[in-house]
């Protein structure tokens, strides 16, 4: 979907986007940092007692999988042949 090795355009902004993603990953991964992916509800019962550990890991992946999903259009508008149209759309979803 979105190809970083042909292009040598935007390197930076790719690698602050990179950044970006893996910072969010990691502070799941490492600190169990929920908060902005799933509701307090949801942090609660993972992190209550009764629950298994593997359901926590699974949880982990899915968290993962939601903040690639969410990061993607910040890829996809720096990756685009629109440079303009991908640049403001790019922005307006940065600033939400």
């Amino acid at each position: 979907p979105v190809n970083l090795v042909d292009s040598y355009e935007n390197r930076f902004a790719f690698a602050c986007a990179f950044g970006a993603t893996a910072m969010k990953c990691l502070s799941i991964l490492f600190f169990g940092t929920y908060s902005e992916v799933f509701t307090t509800e949801m942090i609660a019962w993972i992190e209550s007692p009764e629950v298994p550990s593997y359901i926590g890991i699974i949880w982990k992946i899915v968290a993962m999988f939601v903040i690639g999903i969410a990061y993607y259009p910040l890829f996809a508008c720096m990756a685009t042949d629109y440079k303009i149209t991908g640049l403001v759309i790019g922005f307006l979803y940065s600033a939400l």
